[in-house]
């Protein structure tokens, strides 16, 4: 494909030095994401992903059916697997969405380095790495990133999503006049990548329900493209389709497996009870879509690490505009159709919570990517711009990865080596039976069996009659 042998081409342009400085970056992140996440304590969502995992897999029983489960199945199913072979689940969870998210931050790098529009191979590594920096350094990131909750796995799925979907759909060199002479087929290549494109996304919305409002920006994107055949864009728009349903198995299994289970977790706790439960403590914030917008605003405001995406992405925009039509610009027209249907998932739950707003990020840094080589004129301008918004971004983070190196080397500082171990005092102490708690995880971790009922920590406790 066109966009994939152009990415390549760059990539090998680049001296080996820098290739090495690359991997170099990219490992340094997955020290600073684990130091991170070894430091800090529990988020008490926490419990409700890495207990049910423990329940399927420890115990046979299944979500929905025999206990309460607030999202769509594909995280537990991926714990479950993990906890079949460890039983520092806590561990096992966190190092997991390390890794999604460490991989995440692989590819967004490689973009930045393959789009970059330098000649010199250094300034096209520090082009990227400022952008990575930006985003790992925004305090909506650090907060969200490596927990043992949905939202790294889902944001791996729909980034990988998206590339390929541009393997699919992405002729640069290709001018708006060709695809309009070109009647032929679809080649079994495109076909395929957008197959791809569409399971990938789909397995994004079997993890986290909010993703699903990326799929019409997909297909929309699909539909704008300049100069392609109507037949080609019906063709891609059904593989898309077909490989979101075919991505979706783990949600229609659990549909078809326990309909009333799965519609009362998915719809009624969330579209209702979890409503009521706030709006009854006197919560009035984030609870309607102004309000929603405002927290959203509060964010950027309160915390302004957290303004640096957006503000670059849009200040990279506004020179790209005059292009937007032209085939080189596919990619940057693609985020701009993402972005307001991710902003509508991440408005989707009420009330809103920072973590929701996670999901935008990534793609703020991938529009700035693919919009400064639309630039006429003065992408210096744009490095410099990256560079000082990622020690911006920097200052207002540093001292939480800091912390997080200080452990790094020291095993028995890790907040779920410790967690593990409260868990075999707690074994030691019960002598037999069950443990009563609303913080199922510290019981789990030491193989005592807990009920099932309140699994999902407070969030079911607190909505019942």
């Amino acid at each position: 494909m066109p966009v994939i042998n152009r990415f390549r081409s760059t990539l090998r342009g680049l001296s080996l030095s820098v290739l090495l400085a690359a991997a170099t970056i990219w490992l340094l992140l997955f020290v600073l994401l684990f130091g991170l996440n070894m430091r800090r304590g529990l988020n008490h969502d926490e419990h409700q992903f890495v207990g049910s995992a423990v329940l399927l897999a420890r115990y046979g029983l299944q979500p929905y059916a025999d206990f309460a489960y607030f999202h769509v199945p594909g995280q537990t199913w991926l714990n479950a697997a993990l906890f079949r072979i460890s039983d520092h689940f806590l561990l096992s969870a966190r190092l997991a969405a390390i890794v999604w998210s460490w991989l995440s931050l692989g590819m967004i790098l490689l973009v930045g380095l393959a789009t970059a529009p330098f000649a010199r191979g250094w300034a096209r590594l520090g082009f990227a790495t400022a952008g990575v920096a930006v985003l790992v350094a925004s305090p909506l990131f650090v907060h969200t990133s490596g927990r043992a909750w949905n939202h790294d796995l889902p944001m791996f799925l729909a980034l990988a999503g998206l590339l390929t979907f541009l393997a699919a759909t992405w002729r640069p060199d290709v001018p708006p006049d060709r695809h309009v002479t070109d009647a032929g087929r679809l080649t079994l290549a495109a076909r395929l990548w957008m197959l791809g494109a569409g399971v990938l996304l789909g397995l994004a919305i079997a993890t986290r329900l909010s993703y699903a409002f990326l799929a019409p920006a997909f297909a929309l994107a699909i539909w704008v493209q300049a100069g392609r055949p109507w037949r080609q864009k019906l063709w891609l728009t059904l593989w898309l389709a077909a490989g979101g349903i075919l991505g979706m198995a783990p949600v229609w299994i659990a549909l078809v497996r326990e309909p009333e289970g799965f519609l009362f977790g998915n719809v009624t706790y969330n579209l209702q009870l979890n409503t009521q439960y706030y709006a009854a403590a006197g919560h009035e914030q984030a609870m309607n879509v102004a309000g929603k917008l405002a927290y959203f605003g509060d964010l950027l405001l309160a915390q302004p690490g957290n303004l640096i995406a957006p503000l670059l992405f849009a200040i990279a925009l506004f020179p790209a505009l005059p292009k937007l039509r032209r085939p080189e610009a596919f990619p940057l027209l693609t985020v701009l159709l993402v972005l307001p249907f991710a902003l509508l998932g991440a408005l989707s739950a009420t009330p809103s919570q920072i973590q929701y707003f996670y999901m935008l990020y990534p793609f703020f840094v991938l529009g700035t990517f693919f919009a400064v080589p639309l630039w006429p004129q003065r992408q210096g301008v744009a490095l410099a711009a990256v560079t000082a918004g990622a020690l911006l971004a920097i200052v207002s983070t540093a001292v939480n990865y800091g912390e997080g190196l200080a452990v790094v080397l020291q095993p028995d500082r890790w907040y779920p080596v410790k967690a593990h171990e409260r868990g075999a005092r707690i074994a030691e102490l019960m002598g037999g039976g069950r443990v009563l708690t609303l913080a199922p995880i510290h019981a789990m971790e030491g193989g005592v069996p807990t009920y099932p009922e309140f699994v999902t920590g407070p969030l079911a406790w607190r909505v019942a009659h």
